[in-house]
């Protein structure tokens, strides 16, 4: 099954952004070598991709004999079919890469490239609205969002696309 490091976005104060949240301090009480901690509450898509995060790590740790976590998957996948844009591009393009594309490639090329090339389309028109060069930047180059479908889910599955679009160029 999937061997991957998952990784949940984080957010950074730099100094530099968190000296105006220091405007109100007294003098002599400068930020530099100081750390200031801000609670945030994470968005519904951090959650949810921290728990599909989870819930896969518990089934590869079992080799698929944790029932509870299989269910739970189950669940999530059932929840995504029902409904394939309730949850963000990104969110998608991870259970294309765990579960879609190495059992249905096989069996239907074709269809699974369409809909990864759709996600693929909403996930960078998203990133074009909302996020700033950075963003983008992290989406193409850390979470490798192009083609994290077909990358993540190993080198068998990359052959496979691979050699599907040299026999259909077109």
């Amino acid at each position: 099954m999937l061997k991957s490091v998952w990784m949940v976005s984080a957010l950074v104060v730099t100094l530099w952004g968190a000296s105006a949240l220091a405007a109100d301090r007294p003098a002599g009480k400068e930020l530099p070598g100081q750390t200031i901690e801000i609670k945030l509450e994470p968005q519904a898509w951090q959650t949810r991709r921290a728990e599909t995060a989870n819930v896969i790590g518990a089934i590869e740790a079992s080799k698929g004999k944790n029932k509870a976590a299989m269910d739970r998957f189950d669940a999530i996948l059932t929840a995504f079919e029902k409904d394939p844009v309730s949850i963000t591009p990104m969110e998608a393009m991870d259970l294309y890469a765990v579960f879609y594309v190495p059992n249905e490639s096989d069996k239907n090329m074709a269809g699974v490239l369409q809909m990864v090339s759709a996600f693929a389309v909403l996930g960078w028109y998203d990133s074009l609205r909302f996020a700033d060069e950075s963003g983008r930047a992290e989406i193409i180059n850390n979470e490798r969002f192009f083609n994290r479908a077909f990358t993540i889910s190993g080198e068998a599955t990359t052959k496979k696309l691979m050699d599907y679009l040299h026999k259909h160029p077109k």
